[in-house]
């Protein structure tokens, strides 16, 4: 309701105000409402309606949310994540990330009790959990790499929202991108399967896609180096199945970037320097140098 200059109909001028059919004045030179509208103006006013009054230039809420003071901005439509800086879950919206592998990057961590968790989503931990023994040798090292690698895509992935990237696909797909480890033969990794470490991407592709996690099985599969064309698997005499092992969405690429600068085999929480890494690709062609240095101008 529009609220006009000069006396309102029915209503005298000159200071307090009264109100028509039972309503309360109000001083201070405040227009009355009419028609139970609860519109306010002039600092801190009354509410209508069972509403609180809210004070410093908090904004009310209305169905049922709770005020947030401080200078955070309410919430609306059921949303967890707030704006402005404020960033409980670590720029992921509409899920609180999990205090068991996050607290290391995100002192938000503690979800607060007015927040709602999402329980229909996909917990990465309770996937490895499935497959391996925790605190394992195997475990501890597949998940502290995984947790390095998630926290870099997703640094790179909020640099870049032009390139309008999944964060919440990325911090579940980077979970889990080497679940396949457990499967092969890796001793120094605590890992006693039959196959080839090679084999991890396929292997672990399989392992999601049993899992109902198609999108987050190709992850899997398309990460080793820069990506294995299926001209190198023949060419190569590679123990894999003749196709294309190449990343192609930009989730996927940005997981296979970042998974570059971290090792499993030693100094494993140490991160790789971009000349470090350039050296290491050189032993397997020009081609994943240049791919690699694609990706450098595209997410650094």
């Amino acid at each position: 309701m529009a609220l006009v200059a000069g006396p309102h109909p029915g209503v005298t001028t000159g200071g307090d105000r009264p109100l028509r059919g039972g309503q309360t004045p109000l001083t201070g030179g405040d227009c009355p409402l009419s028609g139970g509208q609860t519109p306010l103006i002039g600092g801190d006013c009354p509410l209508s309606g069972g509403q609180t009054p809210l004070t410093g230039g908090d904004c009310p809420l209305s169905g049922g949310q709770t005020p947030l003071t401080g200078g955070d901005r309410p919430l609306s439509s059921g949303r967890t994540s707030l704006t402005g800086g404020d960033c409980p879950l670590c720029g992921v919206e509409n899920r609180p990330h999990d205090k068991r592998y996050w607290p290391q990057y995100c002192k938000y961590f503690e979800q607060p009790t007015n927040f709602t968790t999402n329980t229909e989503t996909m917990e990465p931990l309770e996937i490895i959990d499935r497959y391996y023994k925790k605190n394992s040798k195997a475990y501890n090292i597949l998940v502290t790499h995984s947790q390095l690698v998630t926290k870099k895509a997703l640094w790179i992935a909020r640099r870049h929202p032009e390139l309008n990237p999944d964060t919440e696909f990325i911090e579940e797909a980077g979970m889990l991108h080497d679940i396949g480890i457990i499967k092969t033969h890796a001793p120094d990794l605590g890992c006693f399967g039959e196959l080839p470490y090679l084999c991890h991407g396929y292997l672990g592709r399989e392992m999601l896609e049993a899992e109902g996690l198609n999108d987050h099985a190709l992850v899997c599969e398309r990460h080793t180096g820069v990506g294995i064309t299926a001209e190198e698997v023949v060419k190569n005499k590679l123990p894999l199945p003749e196709r294309d092992f190449v990343p192609e969405s930009v989730e996927e690429q940005i997981i296979c970037f970042a998974d570059k600068f971290f090792s499993k085999s030693k100094d494993l929480k140490k991160e790789k320097s971009l000349t470090e890494i350039r050296n290491s690709m050189g032993r397997f062609g020009q081609r994943n140098i240049d791919r690699f240095d694609e990706w450098c101008e595209l997410f650094l």
